[in-house]
Parts: structure tokens; C-alpha cells; sequence
């Protein structure tokens, strides 16, 4: 384990008891971390008052913080306040009564790997301790108890089903191979045969050596060969690179099997869909898998199902890569999809406001283009009457003067 440890066993300590009910998940922390993560989140302490009052430096203080940060169990209210002053996430601290969780300097990148413990060296004249030998690089093996965090946010794992490919077997081999039976059903024989394929290339370390197990069944009228290829452990960011490298391997032993033992094959098929496993990590349920063992859901892209399929470990299985990302993201994208629509209402409004008194200019342009022939001669009609009128009453006049 590589950043951090499920808390499994129970301690005899009450003090050192972590809690009852299996959610959230407990860090193992030593006991001057777990006094700076009570005063960071209890007392609300900044750093440099956290480093008076247990009597250390700032700068070890600074780096159990930071500590803590990468173990998930403390984040920043404001990443950019001066000074910084934190908040307790979901997971729980518990005081390790032996070792601390190894933290080494690539933990905090989402790519990381570890040494094994370094082995004593002794001069075998003296018996002096001569040196100290440390092992090679290896990769750490992941689970569902590997904690794992960049920015104080825990990454969830996710428990690839991976590709499973199936092909006929059109030609036998004289070539033997070490085959394992397995038994059947009726009319049915099954024989197991296990390779480890290197990939020394992979930039993850989770594959950097793949047990692909060939199994052949038998029957009467049919003869084919299937490729399972192993479960893994997967970031979010690994996923898609991470199918890409299984599909490719399932290729690679396939074309390695027939190459070696001289057998003449189909091209592979997909024999079962993948499905991915996500921890559940919602108390309530986590109590309801366990209570009910499965529980199933329909969903326009699929069947959602929730087991107990790894003993002691509550997963949601989704047949879809989008549905995990969905599942892990569910709160973002909907806050996303909120602000999106606000601002294409806010859009839509304002055009169509626009549109509006566009409509209004031209049907008021049109009209005066209408009524102004008519308009016209009204006018014309008017000044007629008006010319009439005022020439009579001139003519009026005008005799009336005479008269006189």
C-alpha cells in the first residue's frame, strides 16, 4: 500500500479504536500528525500556531500538512487565504501504533511507484552493519484499500472486467502443451493454460506484466479457444489507456498462442462486454448491498448492478466507461449543465429581444410604405377641398363689395 491503509483489524486500544461501521474508510496516521490534524480542524489553528503550541518547527509542521493534504483526510477552505486554514474530509484518522503509511516524493503525482524495504548488508569478517542495499524499483500493487490523493482529493479505483476474446480452433497442433483440466459441464471439456506477458513500456505499472489465462472448450461439434484477459485497478485518467493496452495484448496472445503452438485460429471475437467496478462509497447504499447482496437498476444504456462480488468491498458494476464517468462526476456535470442552461436562456433572451425590435422596425417600415400612396391622396383631397372652399369665399366677397 502505497499512500495509505484501510484500518482492518481491530485495535484492543480504545483509544486507538477506529469506528464501527466499515464507512468511510480509516488512515493509519502517527501520533504527532494525528495532534496537528486535531488542531488544524478542530481548533482551527493556522500552521505557524500549530508549530507553538506542540513546541516543533514550521517546517515540520509544513510537512505533515502537506502529509496529510496527500492522504486525503484535510483540505484547504481557501487554497489562496494567508494563512491557510483547513477542513476534515470524509475519511477518518486513526493512530498507528507501529509504522507510518510510506509518503514519498512522487505520491503527490498520479504516476508513482515505490521501493521495496532496503536489505542490511554485514561484513561477514566483523559483523559490522557494511551498507545498506536497496531494492529495485517495482510497481505497487493496487485495490480497494490503496489511498490515493492529488490536491486533498481522494481518486476512487475502478475494478476493470477487462476484454475477453473468443476464437475457433480450425487446426489442431502436434505440438504439446501443458494444459491444465478443469472439468466441464456435461459433454464439455475444459483445459486451462496461464502465460505472463511483459510489457515493460507501459507508463502504468499496473501493466506492466499481464497473466493472460487461455482456456479450451471441447465439445462435440465445437472446439474454441478463449482469452481472459486480468482484472485491474484503474485511475480515471488511466481508463482509456488502459483499454487500449489490454485490447492490444488480447491481440498479442492471441497472435502468440498460435505462433508458439502452431495452432491455426479464427480471428478473436468479443465473448463477454467489460464491465467496471466502482466502490460504493455512500453509507446508505453500502447498507443496502449488504442487506439485499445485489441490487439492480435499469438504465437507458444499460443494467447498473450492485454486489459484494469482492468480499468486503460494496462496487457498482456499469457496462459503459461513460457511466463511470458519469458516476464520478454526477455533481459536476450537473452544475455544469445548470450553468450551461442559464446562459443559453440568457442568450436566447437577448436575441429574441433583438429579433423583437427588428420585427417592429420592419413591420413599421413596411406600413409606411403601405399607407403612403394613401396617404398621399388623402393630402391631395384635402387641399382640393380647402382650394375650393377658399375661392368661393374670395368670390363672396367680392360681390358683397360690389353691392356696397
Amino acid at each position: 500500500m502505497v499512500l495509505g491503509g484501510v484500518r482492518s483489524i481491530p485495535d484492543k486500544d480504545p483509544d486507538r479504536q477506529g469506528p464501527e461501521s466499515p464507512s468511510p474508510p480509516a488512515i493509519r496516521i502517527t501520533r504527532t500528525q494525528y495532534k496537528v490534524y486535531c488542531l488544524l480542524v478542530q481548533e482551527h489553528l493556522c500552521q505557524s500556531r500549530v508549530a507553538r503550541c506542540l513546541k516543533v518547527s514550521r517546517q515540520s509542521v509544513n510537512e505533515i500538512v502537506s502529509t496529510l493534504e496527500i492522504l486525503g483526510l484535510i483540505q484547504a477552505i481557501d487554497p489562496n487565504d494567508n494563512p491557510k486554514f483547513y477542513r476534515p474530509t470524509f475519511l477518518i484518522p486513526v493512530q498507528a501504533k507501529s509504522s507510518t503509511p510510506v509518503v514519498s516524493g512522487s505520491a503527490r503525482k498520479k504516476e508513482r511507484s515505490v521501493r521495496k524495504r532496503p536489505i542490511l548488508v554485514r561484513d561477514r569478517k566483523t559483523g559490522r552493519i557494511k551498507k545498506w542495499k536497496s531494492h529495485r524499483r517495482v510497481g505497487c500493487k493496487r485495490d480497494y484499500d490503496t489511498v490515493i490523493s492529488v490536491n486533498g482529493r481522494r481518486l476512487q479505483m475502478i475494478r476493470a472486467h477487462v476484454t475477453t476474446k473468443s476464437c475457433a480452433i480450425l487446426r489442431d497442433s502436434a505440438v504439446k502443451i501443458p494444459w491444465t483440466e478443469i472439468g466441464g459441464m456435461k459433454g464439455m471439456k475444459q483445459y486451462v493454460y496461464k502465460f505472463k506477458f511483459k510489457n515493460r513500456s507501459s507508463a502504468l505499472f499496473d501493466l506492466r506484466q499481464i497473466e493472460v489465462t487461455f482456456l479450451r472448450q471441447t465439445t462435440k461439434s465445437s472446439d474454441e479457444l478463449i482469452i481472459y484477459m486480468p482484472e485491474k485497478y484503474f485511475l480515471e485518467h488511466e481508463l482509456d489507456q488502459a483499454e487500449k493496452i489490454l485490447e492490444e495484448f488480447s491481440l498479442k496472445a492471441w497472435k502468440w498462442f498460435s505462433k508458439t503452438f502452431r495452432y491455426l485460429l479464427s480471428y478473436p471475437s468479443v465473448f463477454k462486454t467489460p464491465s467496471y467496478g466502482v466502490e460504493i462509497d455512500d453509507a446508505i447504499m453500502k447498507n443496502a448491498v449488504k442487506k439485499h447482496r445485489y441490487v439492480k437498476s435499469s438504465t437507458e444504456d444499460g443494467n447498473v448492478e450492485a454486489d459484494e462480488s469482492k468480499v468486503g468491498h460494496q462496487e457498482e458494476e456499469y457496462p459503459t466507461l461513460e457511466q463511470v464517468k458519469a458516476r464520478l462526476h454526477g455533481p459536476e456535470r450537473i452544475l455544469k449543465v445548470e450553468k450551461e442552461l442559464a446562459q443559453m436562456k440568457a442568450i436566447n433572451e437577448d436575441s429574441f429581444k433583438s429579433m423583437k425590435d427588428e420585427i417592429k422596425q420592419e413591420l413599421k417600415e413596411e406600413l409606411i410604405t403601405e399607407l403612403k400612396p394613401f396617404l398621399k391622396d388623402c393630402m391631395k383631397e384635402v387641399v382640393t377641398e380647402v382650394y375650393s372652399e377658399t375661392i368661393t369665399k374670395k368670390s363672396s366677397l367680392d360681390s358683397f363689395l360690389d353691392v356696397v
